[in-house]
């Protein structure tokens, strides 16, 4: 096996102030990692911190993958995969500019600002923190 995770260059895995990924984003990019390992794949990080100036990702809490040259059916493995190893805290969405495959049509996001189709992945909107705290025993 082979597989792995590299990034495009100019990404960057830390917060505009300087801090590293939070917990959420080190939870997302070891999802990557474990899914690239166990289906011998290489996936590539286009997006972390940078490029945004607002949202999930300059708070370290949100990755994007690269889709291109994935068949339809790896994008759907890989979209169903990852819902399923986060979990309901973090959210999933292939997102592209303009809709185009019919067959990925139930798990497409139409997101015209897309330079390109990608799997966004990040903490759901409006969840705080990850992990949750818990109660003590």
């Amino acid at each position: 096996m082979s597989g792995g995770v590299t990034f495009k260059s100019g990404v960057q895995l830390h917060t505009p102030d300087g801090s590293p990924l939070k917990p959420a984003g080190v939870r997302i990019l070891g999802a990557l990692a474990q899914y690239a390992v166990v289906h011998d794949t290489d996936l590539v990080v286009t997006c972390g911190t940078e490029a945004h100036k607002v949202g999930a990702h300059p708070r370290g809490e949100a990755l994007d993958v690269r889709t291109m040259g994935l068949s339809t059916r790896a994008i759907r493995h890989l979209y169903h995969w990852l819902t399923g190893e986060l979990g309901p805290e973090f959210t999933v969405l292939y997102e592209v500019a303009k809709f185009s495959d019919p067959l990925l049509k139930d798990i497409v996001t139409v997101n015209p600002k897309a330079t390109a189709p990608h799997l966004h992945i990040q903490l759901k909107k409006g969840f705080g923190v990850w992990p949750p705290a818990r109660a003590e025993l």
